[in-house]
């Protein structure tokens, strides 16, 4: 059973890493950086 936890934390963990790859977005403010604006 632990093991199977430890695979989804992984899969998180990871699936958070690529999200913070993004350069256009700010995890912490939900806004895109740089001045941009949805117009």
């Amino acid at each position: 059973m632990k093991d199977d936890t430890v695979r989804r934390l992984e899969a998180l963990v990871l699936e958070i890493d690529e999200v913070e790859e993004l350069p256009e977005y700010s995890c912490e403010e939900q806004e895109p950086v740089g001045g941009r604006t949805a117009a």
